[in-house]
């Protein structure tokens, strides 16, 4: 889909409800239920959900690392309105999830080392919708140093390999990013 301006979006809605259960205060079970209605044109509208299950570990539990595991379903029709890195899995997978996916699963792992120092894993495979496609798949390492709680520099390494269900248009990029808090 293509918006040319806000007002294509006045007609769209999505619906939501999540819940979580904490099995202890460092293990979580977490769920989530999207419902969409896509104006389509000429009045009409398109339905299409998503559902998210979460299983969520602190390194309080696991001692050497956080563990975040993922698995999202798509319906056919189902939109991601954002696509910056990782809303909704960023450029990775582009903003037609349900066009082009039937569901995903990512990973993320992050170690805390010192309150300055941190490490991050993150892998992301998503099951194409058409038949004869190769899953998306992407892969990161990163460092990340807390100069102040409110100023961090990241640097990491990340792979992609069939990006939004394109076979062979795999890419891999070195980032060096600041990030500033207010």
């Amino acid at each position: 889909r293509n918006y040319d301006s806000a007002v294509d979006r006045e007609n769209e809605h999505i619906y939501w409800g999540a819940l979580g259960i904490n099995f202890t205060p460092a293990i979580a079970l977490k769920a989530a239920y999207y419902g969409q209605e896509n104006d389509i044109g000429s009045g009409d509208t398109d339905t299409a959900n998503s559902f998210q299950a979460i299983i969520d570990i602190s390194q309080d539990a696991l001692k050497f690392t956080s563990f975040w595991a993922e698995y999202r379903s798509f319906d056919e029709g189902f939109f991601a309105w954002t696509d910056g890195p990782w809303d909704m899995y960023g450029t990775v997978t582009g903003q037609n999830l349900g066009e082009n996916y039937d569901s995903a699963m990512f990973f993320y792992l992050n170690q805390k080392w010192t309150d300055q120092w941190s490490t991050f894993q993150r892998y992301l495979v998503a099951n194409p919708r058409a038949d004869g496609l190769d899953d998306t798949t992407n892969w990161t390492f990163g460092v990340k140093y807390y100069y102040t709680p409110a100023l961090s520099f990241e640097l990491l390494y990340d792979n992609i390999e069939n990006a939004v269900t394109n076979a062979d248009r795999d890419d891999s990029l070195i980032r060096f990013r600041t990030e500033i808090n207010f």
